[in-house]
């Protein structure tokens, strides 16, 4: 009953992708894509005296004046340029900063189109080297077009966030790393390390897919950032931004934070207070433990020697989830960094080399995560507080199944030709 009934799912999902894939619907849904990006650009430009893109140029500015901004007190200095800011202090990374210092040259909306415009260049450069040479022109065009109506991305463009970037360099960190350019991949793991922090996970997978040139070059790039940075902004100015790490590791309670620490902290939240010793230690030893779950089931994913170049590039998607998952505090736009383990996904679904569980996990992903985030964002004012808070806390668990499509991609790998897993052909 069960071969039947996904034999049957997989000839329908055949039929509606073959349906997809003709020019008229490819063209159609290609325009509408491309419509929605444009309004979405447009719109958010009135966000440019908000948060977070105000924070990022308040946080230069002030660095730029000489004073320090992880302990001076913002709120002043972004009054006197027409900016509102959440923090009153800074809590990006030095590196961020002193890098989006010559934005600060350009008046405050200036600086925003500039900004919006890299991020443009970010997300269409990341979608061309995913996509370019993995599909043919109408699954690439359908792909780039899921992207973009991906709710996390309107998210992203909303907070003028910097995920896209992230997104680029760890494109550039697969593809180098497929060439054999090690020591280019370590570079650009290094900058993207420099800038947000989180990326460092990426060490573990060097470790385990034995990389060792690529992890020499990055240890070598991050010192020397480093260095260029505290050379540029001095010891005490540098070193300010490891007081903020702790209390921005503390955001678990606010329901949009999608980390597993997050999950799986606020039910317990819901049963006592914070303050309750019983509960934080059942808290804390539960956290640990899904945490050390996660942890343990990439790195036995991981562990199989001799790979092939899009194995390997599998197992670095599975590892682009795993981070997202584990940064302490992951927010809704974190998840245009998906961009990278589905466009793997796609290319070995297109390949037959994806197992049926594993396409329907990131399908049910993709569309869960829409159905969740959509409402939240556009209709929180239409909804009860409640339901547009639940929408929101739910999400972290299509974060989950995307966690668990990328494992399955992974570990399906040697089952492929049993039957016990079928393998569902997209082109």
């Amino acid at each position: 009953m069960g071969c039947v009934l996904s034999e049957r799912v997989a000839r329908l999902s055949l039929k509606v992708w073959t349906t997809l894939r003709r020019p008229r619907v490819v063209l159609g849904i290609s325009a509408l894509a491309a419509v929605y990006l444009i309004v979405l650009i447009v719109r958010v430009q009135r966000r440019s005296n908000q948060a977070d893109f105000s924070q990022y140029y308040v946080y230069a500015l002030a660095m730029r004046s000489g004073q320090n901004p992880y302990t001076v007190d913002l709120t002043s200095l972004a009054a006197s340029q027409g900016l509102n800011i959440v923090w009153k202090h800074a809590t990006y990374t030095p590196t961020f900063i002193l890098c989006f210092e010559p934005l600060t040259l350009m008046s405050p909306r200036a600086a925003y189109w500039t900004w919006t415009v890299i991020s443009l260049a970010c997300l269409g450069a990341a979608l061309f080297l995913l996509l370019n040479q993995e599909c043919d022109l109408p699954s690439a065009l359908l792909l780039a077009a899921a992207a973009v109506l991906y709710e996390p991305l309107a998210s992203h463009f909303h907070f003028a966030q910097v995920q896209l970037t992230i997104l680029l360099l760890l494109t550039l960190v697969m593809r180098s790393l497929r060439r054999g350019h090690e020591a280019a991949a370590g570079l650009a793991l290094a900058v993207a390390s420099l800038l947000r922090l989180f990326p460092v996970i990426f060490v573990g997978y060097l470790l385990m897919r034995r990389k060792w040139q690529a992890l020499f070059y990055m240890g070598l790039a991050l010192a020397v950032g480093a260095a260029i940075t505290w050379g540029f902004l001095g010891t005490t100015r540098a070193q300010g931004f490891f007081q903020m790490v702790d209390p921005l590791s503390r955001q678990l309670k606010v329901p949009a934070n999608m980390s597993v620490a997050a999950l799986v902290s606020r039910p317990f939240w819901r049963l006592a207070g914070p303050s309750h010793p019983s509960i934080e230690l059942g808290r804390r030893m539960a956290v640990g433990l899904a945490e050390m779950v996660i942890v343990t089931l990439t790195i036995l994913a991981s562990a199989k020697r001799g790979w092939t170049a899009d194995e390997d590039d599998a197992v670095f998607g599975l590892w682009v989830v795993t981070m997202v998952l584990l940064t302490p505090t992951t927010w809704g736009h974190y998840l245009v960094l998906l961009f990278l383990p589905f466009a793997l996904l796609a290319k070995a679904a297109a390949s037959g080399a994806a197992s049926a569980r594993a396409i329907w996990l990131a399908v049910g992903s993709y569309l869960l995560t829409q159905a969740s985030m959509v409402p939240a964002d556009r209709l929180f004012w239409l909804l009860p507080q409640k339901l547009s808070t639940g929408l929101t806390e739910i999400t972290a668990l299509w974060l989950l199944l995307a966690y668990a499509s990328l494992f399955c991609l992974v570990v399906d790998i040697p089952k492929l030709r049993r039957p016990s897993v079928p393998v569902l052909r997209v082109a």
